[in-house]
């Protein structure tokens, strides 16, 4: 022990705590000390762990687990949108709006489209694929019922393509750029 003690530069290990190097100074001791010692590494490794424990609960170190990235939060509402075509500007706001509230309440891709596709609709293109769907099943001798439940289905795949493409744009666009400012 006293070996290993000796071995130890309680100096460099304690500047290396104070500037957040701890564990990258310790490994080469950590590892001198283990071929030395084996029990003793293991008992200062457990009061190593031990004592980051206590740390942290105790609100020592400003550990954060959460993905919110407040620059990405930033970004995201006012630029919600740039990329969306065919929209009003009251649908942009309220885009805007869901986005930014996907960041801080912490929502995913699918959450977001779920709130986005109230706010928006099928593009040109998408409503004119579903009149030809229309058209199609029509002139196949469909009856109008199932016709319609079927137009109705088609949409609803559609507008859900469309509002986690533009979910997903959104938010990536906003966590690149969040992550450059």
């Amino acid at each position: 022990v006293l070996q290993a003690r000796n071995g130890v530069n309680l100096e460099a290990l304690a500047q290396a705590i104070l500037t957040g190097r701890a564990l990258a100074e310790l490994e080469p001791q950590l590892a001198r000390l283990s071929r030395q010692a084996p029990l003793l590494s293991a008992t200062i490794r457990q009061g190593f762990l031990l004592g980051a424990q206590v740390a942290i609960a105790e609100g020592a170190f400003p550990l954060r687990l959460d993905l919110v990235n407040p620059f990405a939060a930033t970004f995201a509402e006012p630029q919600t949108g740039a990329l969306s075509t065919g929209i009003t500007e009251e649908t942009r706001q309220a885009m805007q709006r869901v986005l930014g509230e996907a960041f801080t309440e912490g929502r995913d891709v699918r959450q977001t489209a779920r709130a986005l596709r109230d706010l928006i609709g099928l593009t040109d293109r998408q409503a004119q694929a579903v009149e030809t769907f229309r058209a199609r099943l029509t002139a196949e001798g469909i009856d109008e019922a199932r016709i319609l439940a079927r137009t109705e289905r088609y949409a609803a795949a559609l507008l859900r393509q469309r509002s986690e493409t533009i979910a997903r744009t959104e938010i990536l666009t906003a966590s690149n750029q969040g992550q450059q400012d």
